[in-house]
């Protein structure tokens, strides 16, 4: 059977007439009533009844409504097939301040690698802030924030909740505490961290005005040792036997692991939420559409 004779019954069925049909079909009459013809000889059963209007035979039925339902498949899978090359061969431009990207450290290569042979940019940014305005003047499509944060003419989807835990050196004496408690995260009062030295984010970067809260409700000022604009030298510092620091546990990385304890504290403030962020009202490209389905597929 052929497609295109397929769309010629399917037009005759609507329009009952094959002067209306040649028209809509871009074609001569006698070459479609020959063509009609052809397929009935080749079918041995008649299709119409050569009435004004046309009526359909029950085999012309039967066939109008098989091919209509062929031919919307087929034009159902050729549009897949493009939009696929398009998600193939399109373009995004994806943000992430360094607390974002750590939060999922695995979905960028995931993509990549899904799509080779697409334009994708990836921007660093040195502040989370400074993400989120590169959104706002469409220099990019979509980013990787942590909330909470001013989310002001944005639109996010939720990906991943994650808590900060106390990170101390194995040397400390809060360490030889509690390194018999059963639990994998002790727990401690943020009253026992009055008197310690913190390597918090600089004053510019968004989790700095996470920590000014969390210790002005805690009621004390804390003793900055360092202000630093990555985790991973906070971590290291902490590692090296200096101060205190919050990153979520999956920050602790490589000899780290050995060289520091983490200690759960009851704050509620001590919590981030990975979003995925784009400007209100933004028409997404299909490639952050995807970026997107694949992020909340990991978390699955």
């Amino acid at each position: 059977m052929n497609l295109r004779y397929m769309e010629f019954i399917v037009t005759l069925a609507e329009t009952r007439s094959f002067t209306k049909a040649a028209k809509k079909l871009k074609m001569s009459q006698p070459l479609l009533s020959k063509s009609i013809i052809s397929l009935e000889n080749e079918l041995k059963i008649s299709l119409f009844e050569r009435t004004t209007p046309l009526t359909l035979t029950k085999a012309g039925e039967i066939y109008a409504a098989k091919a209509k339902i062929m031919l919307e498949t087929f034009q159902e899978l050729n549009d897949q097939i493009k939009e696929l090359n398009g998600i193939m061969t399109g373009k995004v431009r994806i943000g992430f301040s360094q607390t974002g990207y750590n939060l999922m450290p695995n979905i960028l290569p995931k993509f990549c690698k899904k799509f080779p042979k697409a334009d994708i940019k990836i921007v660093q940014a040195f502040s989370a802030i400074n993400v989120r305005d590169r959104l706002m003047k469409d220099e990019l499509d979509l980013a990787m924030l942590v909330y909470p944060m001013d989310t002001q003419g944005l639109e996010y989807q939720i990906i991943k909740e994650d808590k900060l835990y106390l990170v101390l050196p194995v040397t400390h004496e809060l360490v030889k505490k509690y390194k018999n408690d059963d639990d994998r995260y002790p727990k401690i009062e943020f009253k026992e961290l009055k008197n310690e030295k913190f390597i918090l984010p600089n004053a510019y970067q968004r989790e700095r005005f996470e920590f000014d809260k969390i210790f002005k409700k805690a009621g004390f000022a804390p003793n900055i040792f360092c202000e630093s604009e990555t985790a991973d030298i906070t971590v290291s510092i902490v590692a090296s036997g200096i101060g205190a620091c919050f990153v979520p546990p999956q920050f602790i990385k490589g000899e780290a692991k050995e060289r520091v304890m983490l200690f759960d504290i009851d704050e509620p403030l001590l919590k981030q939420t990975l979003i995925l962020a784009h400007k209100q009202d933004k028409k997404l490209p299909k490639l952050a559409l995807e970026f997107i389905k694949m992020a909340k597929d990991e978390q699955i």
